[in-house]
């Protein structure tokens, strides 16, 4: 029998056979492959996520920590000016207004970048006030009603430490009495410090049982924001106010004064260290999918082209089969037995 007698021509693929390829091996590696990246890139994904997400709590406990730090810092500038020998003698035992403006309103106002310096009396009455320079007692109204609880601090501690002993030796009488707090004065976030004027060497001594305080303000500003953030390497660091509306992508911590009342936010861009490392890595590892996406594409043609034989190879042998059938059966019929 020729080739051309043979119902079955083997050498060309059967009607339907691309749609079957497709249906039986094409569409179920597809979908495999579809699904493992998917996968992947779910994993990447909530990977990334969970570590930048441990990254902005950490970042946010690091601001609380360092906020809390720095008012610290901002008291203890204060200390070496108030808590001196000269200071009770030209503050508590005869006050010297132009020695109060050079040694406590100048001297923290030119060297640290205080904004505002102010002394109440024993009776909590203001007798001096300075905004850079020194102005009418009237200005103390700016901060009248958020000094209570600290001043309130500060008389309970110097009430508690008791009356103070001339002292004869090198070593120190007395060690600081402060109060500090962080407010929100005029629209801007200022931390509040009260701190009692007492001796240091014991050379002179206060006149009564309750010593004057000197109250100081230290804005939050912008050069206040820009060392804070060079020393905690943060982004993008700004205060925002209660009333103003959380900015997207950014997190932030309250600010509370010493009541617990929330005054405002410390607000910053996270450094998304997993996100930004998968930028960084993002054309690497697409340069490095081509040659795996190519090797997949030759390996998916040699398992199509291995099915077309396969399945070409199967329907040879039936046919063949079924034609020896046909000539078995047609001996039958010319020689019965």
């Amino acid at each position: 029998m020729s080739k051309a007698d043979h119902p079955f021509d083997a050498s060309l693929p059967y009607p339907g056979f691309a749609a079957d390829i497709r249906r039986d091996f094409a569409m179920p590696l597809i979908v495999i492959g579809l699904l493992v990246i998917l996968a992947i890139t779910a994993s990447v994904h909530f990977g990334v996520k969970a570590l930048d997400e441990e990254s902005a709590a950490r970042e946010q406990q690091l601001v609380r920590n360092g906020l809390e730090l720095r008012v610290a810092e901002v008291a203890a500038l204060v200390v070496p000016q108030v808590d001196w020998d000269d200071t009770v003698r030209n503050i508590d035992n005869a006050f010297d207004p132009a020695w109060t403006d050079e040694n406590i309103n100048e001297f923290l106002d030119h060297t640290y970048g205080f904004h505002a310096q102010y002394v109440v009396d024993a009776n909590n009455v203001p007798v001096f006030a300075a905004l850079g320079e020194t102005t009418e007692i009237g200005i103390y109204r700016r901060v009248a009603g958020h000094v209570g609880d600290l001043l309130a601090s500060v008389r309970r501690q110097e009430a508690a430490r008791g009356a103070i002993a001339k002292s004869s030796g090198p070593d120190p009488v007395s060690s600081a009495i402060q109060a500090s707090g962080v407010k929100m004065i005029e629209g801007h976030l200022t931390i509040l410090t009260a701190t009692l004027v007492q001796p240091d060497f014991g050379k002179a001594l206060p006149r009564g049982p309750r010593a004057p305080i000197v109250l100081t303000e230290m804005r939050v500003d912008e050069p206040f924001l820009a060392q804070f953030s060079k020393r905690f390497l943060l982004k993008d660091v700004y205060v925002r106010t209660p009333a103003q509306r959380a900015q997207a992508g950014r997190i932030e911590v309250p600010v509370k004064d010493e009541k617990g009342t929330v005054q405002a936010y410390l607000a910053w861009t996270p450094l998304e260290p997993g996100y930004g490392m998968l930028n960084r890595m993002a054309t690497m590892l697409l340069l490095g999918m081509l040659p795996l996406l190519a090797i997949a594409a030759i390996e998916l043609r040699r398992i199509f082209r291995a099915a077309r034989k396969l399945i070409e190879r199967e329907r040879l042998n039936a046919a063949l089969a079924l034609h020896a059938m046909g000539e078995d059966f047609a001996r039958l019929e010319h020689h019965p037995a």
